[in-house]
C-alpha cells in the first residue's frame, strides 16, 4: 500500500499553522549545531547531549502519554526493548555528533552527520538484496567525493 502525503496549502484551514510549524522545525534543525557550538563554551558536550534529550523527553512524553496511552500500554516486551535500544542509539548519535563539533568545523560536522541516506544506499544491497540504480551509484560517488573534499579541507 502506498500512501501519499501532502502539506495543506497555506490558504486552507490549518495550512498556515502547518507551514509555520514546518518552517520552525527546519530553522531549529538547521541552526542547532551553531547554538550547540555556542553552548560548548559553557558546558561539556556530553552534558549538552544529555540535556537536549532530557528536554525533548520532558516536552514529548506527556504529549505521547495523553494522545497514545492505549498504544503505549499495549507494547510488548520486545517492542519496549527495541524502543530502549533505539533510544540508546539516539543518545550515542547526539553524544558523538555534539562532541564532533569540538574537533571540526560546524559545516564538516553537519555534512558528515547527514550521511544517513548514503549509508542506507550502501547497505541496502548487502542487507536487503536491493539493487542500486545507475543514478544512485552516481549520487553515491558524488556524495563520497564531496564528503572527502570537505574532510580534507579541515586537515
Amino acid at each position: 500500500m502506498t500512501e501519499k502525503f501532502a502539506l495543506a496549502p497555506a490558504n486552507s484551514p490549518g495550512g498556515g499553522r502547518v507551514a509555520a510549524a514546518l518552517v520552525a522545525a527546519i530553522l531549529a534543525v538547521s541552526t542547532a549545531s551553531i547554538f550547540i557550538r555556542f553552548a560548548q563554551v559553557e558546558a561539556p558536550s556530553l552534558v549538552i547531549a544529555a540535556l537536549r534529550l532530557a528536554f525533548a523527553t520532558l516536552l514529548l512524553a506527556p504529549i505521547a502519554w495523553t494522545r497514545h496511552r492505549a498504544e503505549l500500554k499495549s507494547l510488548t516486551r520486545t517492542e519496549l526493548t527495541l524502543g530502549i535500544i533505539s533510544g540508546l542509539f539516539l543518545a550515542a548519535h547526539f553524544a558523538t555528533w555534539i562532541s564532533s563539533l569540538e574537533y571540526t568545523t560546524v559545516a564538516s560536522s553537519v555534512v558528515f552527520v547527514s550521511t544517513g541516506p548514503l549509508w542506507v544506499a550502501l547497505l541496502s544491497p548487502l542487507l536487503l538484496k536491493e539493487r542500486l540504480t545507475r543514478a544512485a551509484v552516481v549520487g553515491l560517488v558524488i556524495a563520497i567525493l564531496g564528503g572527502t573534499m570537505i574532510g580534507l579541507s579541515d586537515a
